[in-house]
């Protein structure tokens, strides 16, 4: 009750409640707030317990998003959460860390808390980590990378350890286009106030919402401005409600800003963005590149707008996402996952790469065919590098099972000898094959369907392309956003609100892990 209502432990020992057991069953025992505490860190460590077994078991590598933010008593608290494909080949969220983090947050400092809390966990291959682009986080990176490297826990040395968070990127390039509204932002934000500012001034928003017959369901709200999306939110459910702030002029003498409003095409189209990559129980991976370069398309259209205002807006949008989604910038392995993605392959990059190029008009076309020649040549170099890798690992997991088989054959007699036999000679053919990265991507690509699941399409390779299928299993894990870890902060500000700001640090860390996991088992979270 404690944890899932998410009451203080204090509450055992409150009247009422005291009360209301005695009603129950006069008979039972009303422990005190030292007991509940006791029991409720009892929990969390037998879940960890089990969690730390579960990890034992999971052979993927594991992805992992971090973030930072600061609770009522002023003190930084650090979540971790580690993403991964499990032997089932469903993707799996776990919040594995929040614990509270001293200031200042240096690279350094959060780098030191990743690499213990993985150590703890017993975590030892990690493929990527998403971050915003905050300078810290660029030094934490740094520091990881040395850290990680002294004890061989990365893929080939770090070279695709970084992923930006897209959202982040989104909300920079979104930021930029906002600046060329700011004004009428302003002005409706000062309006939104107006009317929200009482009950009367409200009831007058009303009365004239009726009399123009604007039966909306949305109401105007006001955005934060720390997020960009709410301010797209506030402008459409304000565009809903443009005739009622023209009549409100009529009726209310007091109310005097403007409601010149311009709604944003290509906010709209960020915002659903936003939504489609901010998923954490469904792959995101593989339409990273898609989502990039649909949005590249869409602002290269807007600036060549004949709405002077629109073709300004889209230019200066476009500056920042060039810094970092140009596809020379992007992290190749997040252009890996789409190549996996086997509706798509190779031959989708390159048709959007060379018709992007056509963009260009100061290259001839022998450049432009050279220039998409090279990058291809380059990026399958870099999947025959990161694929022979997983071959490597994959035949030494076959060799440790051939010395488990030779074992079994010397105790069981000529028939294991000949199983032994034969499954030598099985995984002498797999050799002998061809390239399965050349096989995969010489192959026809599947049809779209709805409900496709490309994990369930490699979990049904997993026999036909071992290696590949297993290197597929950990790219398309990969988060391309932090923002799943909203949902932490979230519960935190729930549990560590001004009436539990007497919890200790530590219990505060236990009880929000706690209390994220039995979330989960409701699917409230």
């Amino acid at each position: 009750m404690i944890i899932l209502c998410e009451l203080p432990f204090s509450f055992v020992e409150k009247e009422g409640f005291r009360m209301f057991c005695e009603v129950i069953q006069p008979k039972f025992h009303v422990v005190s707030k030292t007991t509940i505490t006791k029991d409720c860190l009892q929990i969390y460590h037998e879940e960890k317990s089990k969690l730390k077994d579960y990890f034992k078991e999971i052979y993927a590598r594991i992805c992992i998003t971090t973030d930072l933010c600061t609770s009522v008593q002023n003190l930084g608290y650090m979540a971790l959460t580690a993403h991964f494909v499990d032997k089932d080949w469903v993707l799996r969220k776990k919040i594995i860390n929040f614990r509270v983090l001293p200031h200042p947050h240096k690279g350094e400092v959060i780098a030191k808390a990743i690499e213990n809390c993985l150590l703890e966990w017993g975590i030892e291959k990690v493929m990527t980590i998403t971050l915003d682009n905050a300078k810290n986080n660029d030094t934490c990176v740094m520091d990881l990378k040395k850290r990680f490297n002294k004890r061989n826990m990365m893929l080939l040395c770090g070279q695709f350890f970084h992923v930006r968070c897209f959202a982040h990127v989104i909300n920079l390039v979104v930021r930029d286009g906002i600046e060329e509204v700011k004004t009428t932002i302003k002005r409706l934000c000062r309006s939104v106030k107006y009317v929200r500012s009482s009950s009367s001034r409200l009831q007058m928003f009303k009365k004239c919402a009726l009399e123009e017959s604007v039966t909306c369901k949305k109401f105007v709200c006001l955005d934060v401005k720390t997020r960009w999306n709410s301010t797209y939110l506030m402008i459409n459910a304000a565009m809903e409600f443009e005739k009622v702030f023209d009549r409100l002029l009529e009726h209310d003498p007091f109310y005097r800003s403007e409601c010149e409003l311009k709604k944003n095409k290509e906010d709209g189209n960020f915002y659903l963005l936003t939504k489609r990559i901010s998923g954490s129980h469904y792959i995101t991976s593989n339409t990273y590149f898609d989502e990039v370069t649909q949005t590249k398309d869409m602002l290269l259209q807007q600036m060549g707008s004949n709405d002077v205002f629109l073709s300004s807006m889209a230019k200066k949008m476009n500056e920042n996402f060039e810094k970092y989604c140009n596809i020379d910038a992007l992290n190749p392995i997040l252009i890996a996952s789409i190549v996996l993605d086997p509706r798509y392959k190779l031959d989708y990059v390159t048709f959007w790469y060379r018709s992007y190029l056509d963009n260009d008009i100061l290259l001839s076309e022998d450049e432009k065919d050279k220039k998409v020649e090279d990058w291809v040549e380059r990026f399958k170099s870099m999947m025959s590098c990161l694929y022979l890798h997983y071959k490597s690992e994959a035949t030494s997991l076959d060799d440790q099972s051939a010395n488990s088989e030779s074992v079994v054959a010397n105790q069981g007699g000529n028939r294991s000898k000949k199983e032994m036999f034969r499954s030598k000679l099985k995984r002498k053919e797999h050799a002998d094959a061809n390239n399965d990265l050349d096989k995969y991507l010489s192959d026809g690509i599947e049809d779209e369907s709805p409900n496709f699941d490309v994990l369930v399409w490699w979990k049904g390779k997993y026999a036909t392309y071992h290696a590949l299928a297993i290197m597929a299993r950990d790219v398309l894990s990969i988060p391309v956003t932090s923002v799943a870890l909203e949902s932490a902060f979230s519960t935190a500000g729930r549990v560590l609100d001004p009436f539990r700001s007497s919890l200790t640090p530590n219990i505060s860390v236990r009880m929000l892990k706690k209390n994220l996991k039995s979330l989960r088992k409701l699917k409230l979270l």
